[in-house]
């Protein structure tokens, strides 16, 4: 079942709102609520390529990412030969690159193949990305009235929203009432970075079944909501852009000797791939093992896949 849950953040968050972060806040919770057998078992279904939760990554409400690859059949001006108007047209695509989220009811226009006339419907991400300074406590003291040094100043970069909900979606085989009470958890403890000092924590405003975005038949291609590594059988021709993730263990396990994961390249939300003769999966990618010293740590780098119409 694919739901959609919208949030809205309580205050600052550090770490990007993105597929893996959230599914490793879930199963923190989902490890207080229900026990560690419980989580296994939730994780043993990854490991087996069968998973039971997949989260996308957070969207601006009412918005999904543009899918790589698609352009506005109407933004074509190579037929344009009046001076000024070709300059105009080159400066709106030029703001046009800096959006990279589309209104949901042009996404599903856009989905069945539809690609005349979206730009106008494309948005950025609402968040202001603002550096905040911090002052080192010296080992054996309390306070930093002995530091006399500024080299002890430090900055964090931290994301804030003005009154901004967010969409989130998720693709689980779980019963909803385990499910709400799980997310609530996780969105109260928060999300990523520096939760003990209340950064990343969120409300959960609704959570509902979403029939639509997934019930697309005719589709020969899909678009991945979430970031994700694919497996060698997953296609391969589509659209897509990557970048490498230097990942942090969570909890207590980020006081451990060695807290850091190996770098891991992820394709970005938003990759669009043609698929066989088979169709559309309802998800695409892989759990990986290895990743820290700790033989228990995996990534869930599974993608919730929605169909899309590429032309032949």
């Amino acid at each position: 079942m694919l739901y959609q849950a919208k949030i809205r953040p309580h205050s600052s968050y550090i770490s990007r709102l993105q597929s893996d972060t959230f599914f490793g806040a879930f199963c923190w919770s989902y490890r207080y609520l229900y026990g560690e057998s419980s989580l296994n078992e939730l994780l043993c279904s990854s490991w087996d390529g069968k998973p039971k939760i997949i989260f996308s990554n957070a969207f601006p409400e009412g918005t999904l990412p543009l899918p790589l690859g698609i352009y506005d059949e109407a933004r074509n001006i190579d037929h344009v030969t009046d001076k000024a108007e070709r300059k105009r047209a080159y400066q709106q695509n030029k703001k046009y690159k800096k959006c990279h989220f589309l209104n949901r009811c042009e996404f599903l226009q856009v989905q069945q193949g539809n690609w005349r006339g979206f730009s106008p419907f494309l948005s950025s991400d609402p968040e202001i990305v603002g550096d905040t300074v911090h002052n080192m406590v010296p080992r054996g003291s309390s306070d930093t009235s002995d530091t006399g040094a500024d080299a002890l100043l430090f900055s964090v970069e931290e994301k804030f929203v003005n009154d901004g909900v967010y969409d989130l979606y998720i693709l689980t085989g779980l019963e909803r009432p385990m499910l709400q009470k799980t997310l609530e958890l996780m969105f109260t403890l928060g999300i990523g970075a520096r939760k003990s000092v209340g950064k990343g924590s969120f409300d959960l405003l609704s959570l509902e079944e979403d029939h639509e975005l997934a019930a697309f038949s005719a589709g020969n291609a899909f678009m991945a909501l979430s970031n994700f590594i694919p497996v060698s059988s997953d296609p391969a021709d589509g659209f897509y852009k990557t970048f490498v993730k230097y990942g942090k263990l969570d909890r207590e396990l980020s006081v451990a000797e060695q807290p850091f994961k190996k770098p891991l390249m992820f394709l970005e939300a938003g990759a669009v791939f043609r698929c066989d003769d088979q169709g559309v999966r309802p998800y695409y990618g892989r759990c990986l093992h290895g990743i820290a010293v700790d033989p228990n740590i995996s990534v869930n780098a599974f993608t919730i896949a929605i169909p899309m119409r590429l032309p032949e």
